[in-house]
């Protein structure tokens, strides 16, 4: 996590105060049973499951179905239902391999453009990679990277709903 390391070492930041809306609460929430395993890569499952899963209404989970999709992680099949996308080793690798040449380009980006808050959320994040690294916690890892993620989204002044691909 020497990466994220070196980029926060010239940064200081606090805690961002998200508000979602109930959209966004469901595309995270939903990404996170997704990440965690919680519905099988391969499975189908109905906007009503979904829905029940989180404790949130349909019409926002539709929604959130809509981003999951476009990111990759639910294929919405006509007349088939909803299926969680299996991971295919090859894409993963690739993806890895194109996003480690922008993920630097990325955070000095939001580095030079970072309130004095998220310059000190950056630090918070750096410990939190240290402390997580030498550990097997994927979720733990796979959530610091999203939330490092759409800090520079945001530090960038970018939107980060479902557009963070780094």
């Amino acid at each position: 996590m020497d990466f994220y390391r070196s980029i926060a070492l010239d940064l200081e930041l606090s805690e961002p105060q998200a508000t979602d809306s109930l959209k966004e609460l469901a595309y995270h929430r939903l990404e996170d049973k997704i990440v965690r395993l919680e519905f099988k890569p391969g499975i189908f499952v109905t906007e009503r499951e979904l829905a029940e899963s989180i404790s949130i209404g349909r019409t926002p989970v539709r929604e959130a179905i809509q981003h999951l999709a476009t990111a990759g992680l639910l294929s919405v099949l006509p007349r088939r239902g909803i299926k969680v996308s299996e991971v295919d080793a090859l894409s993963v690798l690739r993806l890895l391999e194109v996003s480690r040449s922008l993920d630097t380009s990325v955070a000095r980006a939001a580095a030079s453009r970072a309130t004095s808050m998220q310059r000190h959320e950056f630090s918070r994040l750096a410990e939190e990679f240290d402390s997580v690294s030498s550990s097997n916690d994927s979720v733990a890892q796979i959530r610091l990277d999203s939330e490092f993620n759409n800090l520079c989204m945001l530090a960038m002044g970018t939107n980060t709903q479902g557009k963070c691909a780094v």
